[in-house]
């Protein structure tokens, strides 16, 4: 079989870099064009709603498999253009950056056509996701998205670029969402073409593609994390040859995937910190001689990582030096069905099942002979690990998320997969080198007598033609089989991006509004109560969709787990369950009074509690009451929250001005009412 060394089968420049950076620059076009191109068809298409007709799934489903065959095209044509130079190489590599950018357009970009949030909407998780990207585009400084005064917990990196891309355009960051999320999706996908045609220029196109296929079927609600999984399994195998044979380019790539994982999602970054250390861990063991260099390398990968990770961390560090946290309730007291399990995608009956079974059974026969395979191996070990890791942790009462590592493992697998495929493309090629076909099979003739044999090159060109071609039909179905089935998996997140009012008040769909109707009213009359714009206006109000819609700082995080731990919030809750117990305006001045973390600018309460809800509070049989709704950590029960609302006394309030509107009541508190 063919070694699929790393320098093969061309032979480095003296200087990568220039390549390199033309593939970036490339990279970055074609996700300009991309981008720019699904932005013209939004402004002059007008299709019916992808939740009220076939219509967007039938067009979303054409689009990917054309650009699908036009990849398989491309790989076909790869081996040839780069061994043998030709005149379209340029273009060929042109072709390719293009239609790889086109996959996540294709893939969310045509489903979500008619609606101007992003997938998932502003419901669940993607509201406090939406809701930091709001805080980043109203400011550039790196701040909590809920709490004032305190720097980010949650990595700040695409979310601050994502403010710097919505102020640029003059969006507001609900409305910034979907396409920097496509933006960085189309970047990421060119970037992944970039790194394997580096890694295996003649191999490039086949793998960025399952890669990029694989990322967008398995992690569509992050769109942060989808980027990071399209690049993880070329980053893999730089990483390996960075440790193994050194090179001051693939070292600094890893830096820079290292760091940029600290800056954008912290979990990622330990699995792939701890991957580094296994890879030199390895190299360390083979090359006894050369362990002097081994520590250069990791000094130098640190080096290039370090100041990428501080840029987004040391606030956070500097002040949790001085200040106290929270000591429970962090986003990783979570434990789904899928942690507490072993995680075997190659058991999946579908087409990315069977990918993973055959990149498994690849990656177990070339470990000792093939880098990459090596490469992709240690890889999986490593978050094998760190899933049983996160077992091991659930038995005193913690996890690391084992669950959020899956994604990954699948790009890995999918991988491993396509280089099975090549390997045993190149051996049954090799093969046909030595046959014979008679020439009644080479014309197709059935009554050819007696049938003489054809020289062996002229048979083995034939058989490689069929070969080639029944790899080009395997390579469309499983791909177009995959992209389906990702797309199939949109469905409630799209309901969702359609259902969800957005910022301007509008449902996509054109169906019935919900309560955020009212928000927009809540917005004017905060302005009116307090005199103060939003962005300098503290609110105590866990309505998850004012936060998403408008730069207001927030008393109390909408959710505990998603709480900056600087901002303390069961401390937080206990103080405002003390607000509960005041029966008069005299008794809630001074609890406010009172209040270690301040009083909020304006109150977001709602009228009534839902029913069968659990209402807590001395006032909770009070006729007229207002109610705070508060989602408490419940680990390690799964769903690990427990909704309760709190009650209010409405004569309590009775010393500051109300406005009732719609299902909320608002009140202006503090030195602004």
């Amino acid at each position: 079989m063919t070694n699929t060394r790393l320098d093969l089968p061309e032979p480095r420049a003296a200087n990568p870099l220039p390549k390199f950076s033309a593939d970036v620059a490339c990279a970055l076009v074609a996700a300009v064009a991309v981008t720019a191109a699904i932005t013209g068809l939004a402004a002059v298409w007008h299709p019916p709603v992808y939740t009220q007709s076939n219509m967007l799934h039938s067009a979303t489903t054409l689009a990917l498999t054309l650009t699908l065959l036009v990849l398989v095209g491309a790989t076909l044509l790869e081996r040839r253009a780069n061994t043998r130079g030709g005149r379209h190489r340029h273009l060929l590599r042109a072709i390719a950056f293009v239609a790889i950018c086109a996959l996540p357009i294709e893939m969310y970009g045509l489903p979500l056509l008619r609606s101007r949030l992003w997938l998932g909407g502003l419901s669940g998780d993607q509201s406090f996701r939406t809701q930091f990207l709001t805080r980043l585009t109203d400011s550039p400084a790196l701040q909590d998205m809920t709490y004032h005064h305190l720097p980010p917990f949650y990595p700040a990196g695409w979310f601050w670029l994502g403010g710097r891309f919505g102020a640029l355009f003059d969006m507001a960051g609900w409305e910034a969402m979907k396409p920097w999320s496509l933006f960085t999706l189309a970047i990421a996908a060119g970037l992944t073409y970039t790194l394997w045609r580096h890694v295996l220029p003649h191999r490039a196109v086949a793998l960025s593609t399952m890669t990029v296929l694989v990322a967008l079927s398995v992690d569509s609600q992050e769109p942060y994390a989808a980027t990071l999984i399209m690049v993880f399994a070329p980053m893999m195998v730089l990483a390996w040859q960075a440790l193994r044979e050194g090179g001051w380019l693939p070292c600094t790539l890893t830096g820079l995937f290292v760091g940029i994982l600290a800056a954008t999602y912290t979990l990622y970054c330990a699995v792939a910190a701890v991957a580094v250390l296994v890879f030199a861990g390895f190299a360390w063991r083979i090359h006894a001689a050369g362990r002097r260099n081994i520590l250069h390398r990791l000094g130098l990968i640190a080096a290039v990582a370090g100041p990428i990770a501080l840029a987004v961390w040391l606030p956070y560090l500097i002040s949790a030096a001085h200040m106290p946290t929270a000591d429970s309730g962090g986003a990783t007291d979570f434990l789904p069905v899928a942690s507490a399990m072993v995680w075997l995608p190659q058991t999946e009956t579908s087409a990315l099942g069977l990918t993973c079974l055959v990149g498994t059974v690849w990656m177990t026969w070339r470990i000792r002979t093939d880098r990459v395979a090596q490469a992709l191996a240690a890889g999986l070990l490593t978050m094998y690990g760190w899933a049983l890791a996160s077992q091991v942790f659930t038995l005193f009462s913690a996890t690391l998320l084992g669950f959020r590592v899956h994604a990954a493992m699948y790009g890995l697998y999918a991988c491993a997969g396509v280089m099975a495929a090549y390997d045993t493309f190149d051996a049954l090629r090799a093969q046909t080198a030595r046959m014979r076909i008679p020439q009644a099979a080479r014309w197709g003739g059935l009554d050819a007598a007696p049938p003489r044999r054809t020289p062996g090159p002229f048979g083995s060109r034939i058989m490689r033609t069929r070969l080639a071609r029944i790899a080009a039909v395997l390579g469309l179905i499983v791909t177009v089989a995959i992209a389906q089935d990702g797309v199939a998996k949109l469905g409630p997140q799209l309901r969702a991006a359609y259902q969800d009012v957005d910022g301007d008040m509008v449902r996509a769909d054109n169906g019935p509004h919900r309560d955020q109707q009212d928000l927009a009213t809540v917005q004017t009359t905060i302005g009116a109560l307090t005199g103060k714009p939003a962005d300098q206006t503290v609110v105590l109000s866990t309505d998850t969709s004012l936060f998403s819609y408008y730069p207001y700082w927030g008393f109390l995080a909408s959710f505990g787990p998603y709480s900056n731990p600087l901002g303390l919030y069961p401390q937080r809750v206990q103080e405002i369950r003390r607000w509960t117990t005041a029966r008069s305006p005299e008794q809630l001045e001074e609890l406010l009074g009172r209040s270690e973390f301040g009083r909020p600018d304006a109150f977001v309460l709602l009228r009534s509690a839902p029913d069968g809800a659990t209402v807590d509070g001395e006032a909770r049989d009070v006729p007229g009451a207002y109610y705070l709704r508060i989602a408490e950590n419940t680990f390690p029960n799964d769903p690990n929250l427990f909704v309760r609302y709190l009650a209010f006394d409405p004569a309590a309030f009775a010393g500051m001005r109300v406005r009732t509107v719609g299902a909320y009541a608002v009140v202006g508190s503090g030195p602004g009412r």
